[in-house]
């Protein structure tokens, strides 16, 4: 593991990778602006769901694309694959480099808004950052601060309807001015060209994964009852390991309305393996992100978060056994340290 990490320090491999839309920023995701405060009690009724964004620049790069980026005088092979998911809200970005003694895999969430972008990334080096973008003209412009405090700007343009090019510049320094430290090209896929290139295949044994997260594992149906008024709603999700087991991936789908179409949420768990603690971002049908963090004790995991309008919110995830699970949310509206139960949900592992 040492040595990995020292070759991605070394050739800012994130940079070469994300290029396309953004570096990474230091430190774990946090949720943009404007959206419903994670205390915020969720409404029990069915609710309409807002319409698939638009965005001119996200909509050229759906589909396949592959290319090389240069640094460091190394080269490393880049594919990415983008598209619109959870009900059209965010662009999701799959991407891997590969180079001399290095692999790099990533999971992109972008969303538009009225700032200009705002993204979520998780490595197979177990990183999660988020990140921010801005359109000048036809350049897609990124300011960000490496690991180390470093800023830096990368511009990438389109240079035809299939091709893309891009620059990373460090900086700015005192003076002002920035050195550029990487440059590299894109090129659409072709549609019959078959699969996308890959790494050569590793002999390196992937790592176990956390033992408490593994227990989420499969597919999973149950039922959440709220405490007000005993409403009901039907709830199902999947779980698999992703990124060389640093994180759990999770797809829930709820039916507030039994005959409506699906309120979907995409989870990204991942366990700190130094410690219990668990951290977790959730991208929802809405276009809302949730940012939560906390840790696990023996048979429960415990996700906590703060909001200064609507108070503390908890969520309990309770081992019952290899089949069987609950997850209890709880809210301090009051915000005098007493939690009352919302609502809890039974899931049974589907057969």
């Amino acid at each position: 593991m040492k040595r990995r990490s020292s070759v991605v320090g070394r050739f800012r491999v994130g940079f070469l990778l994300v290029a396309v839309l953004l570096p990474a920023a230091t430190g774990l995701a946090q949720p943009p602006a404007g959206r419903r405060p994670p205390g915020a009690q969720e409404s029990p009724l069915s609710v309409a769901l807002p319409a698939p964004v638009k965005d001119a620049h996200f909509d050229r790069l759906v589909g396949d694309w592959v290319g090389q980026t240069q640094g460091a005088g190394v080269t490393y092979d880049v594919t990415f694959s983008c598209r619109w998911v959870i009900n059209g809200q965010f662009l999701r970005m799959d991407q891997r480099a590969w180079g001399p003694g290095m692999v790099l895999e990533a999971v992109w969430l972008w969303k538009p808004t009225k700032e200009g972008y705002v993204g979520w990334s998780f490595t197979s080096f177990g990183g999660q950052v988020s990140a921010k973008a801005r359109l000048e003209g036809e350049a897609f412009v990124m300011t960000t601060i490496d690991a180390h405090g470093n800023p830096s700007r990368t511009t990438s343009r389109f240079v035809g309807p299939d091709e893309m090019v891009f620059v990373e510049e460090l900086g700015p320094d005192a003076d002002g001015k920035y050195r550029k430290s990487t440059e590299g090209m894109y090129r659409r896929a072709k549609p019959d060209a078959g699969p996308l290139p890959a790494p050569p295949p590793s002999t390196r044994p992937l790592p176990p994964g956390d033992p408490w997260l593994a227990g989420l594992l499969g597919r999973w149906s149950g039922i959440e009852t709220f405490v007000e008024g005993g409403r009901q709603i039907a709830k199902e999700f999947e779980a698999e390991w992703a990124l060389e087991r640093q994180f759990l991936l999770l797809r829930f789908e709820a039916r507030p309305d039994p005959t409506g179409a699906p309120f979907e949420v995409f989870g990204v768990w991942h366990a700190d393996p130094g410690s219990s603690g668990v951290s977790s971002c959730s991208f929802d049908a809405n276009g809302e992100v949730t940012v939560v963090g906390g840790k696990s004790e023996g048979e429960v995991l415990t996700l906590s978060s703060d909001d200064p309008k609507y108070g503390a919110r908890r969520t309990h995830v309770v081992r019952k056994g290899p089949e069987e699970f609950a997850i209890v949310r709880e809210q301090d509206a009051e915000r005098d340290g007493t939690y009352k139960k919302v609502a809890e949900a039974i899931y049974r592992r589907k057969k």
